[in-house]
């Protein structure tokens, strides 16, 4: 298992699914995944100290945008991420504020976290689709809070 912070790259026209630095690929990679989505994919080692993805698998495994990532690879997968999760309650339903008076205080928490390869997001409970293992939590970006 090897860690190393990587810029995460969406490429419209890969001709593969994924693109790893030659410092991360082995041949047995057979798959990505993020969270708990995970996607058969076909990965190829580049010379690029990046990772790209093509807009598709981006999509299929539901990563809300490019950033920074500590890709892990476990047997036949790399997992991108990490994905950290605050529950949180309170929420307002407002993209400027939307846990009220704390937002300031967690978008500098998350914002932190960020900085260091994390993927971090706020939730509550009623944003949990438990049929489908996902979450539609609140993001921090620099434009402000938006919602994947």
């Amino acid at each position: 298992m090897k860690k190393t912070l990587t810029r995460l790259v969406v490429v419209e026209q890969l001709g593969c699914d994924l693109s790893v630095p030659a410092s991360l690929y082995k041949d047995s990679l057979k798959q990505a995944a993020f969270g708990t989505m995970t996607a058969p994919c076909l990965i190829q080692s580049s010379e690029r100290e990046e990772i790209q993805i093509s807009a598709e698998l981006m999509t299929k495994l539901q990563i809300p945008f490019a950033h920074m990532m500590h890709p892990i690879i476990v047997n036949e997968t790399i997992h991108l991420g990490p994905l950290i999760g605050v529950l949180s309650a309170g929420f307002t339903g407002s993209l400027l504020r939307p846990i009220g008076k704390r937002s300031l205080h967690l978008a500098k928490l998350l914002s932190t976290a960020s900085i260091t390869g994390g993927l971090p997001f706020i939730f509550g409970t009623h944003h949990i689709n438990w049929e489908t293992g996902t979450i539609n939590g609140y993001f921090y970006e620099e434009s402000g809070w938006t919602q994947h």
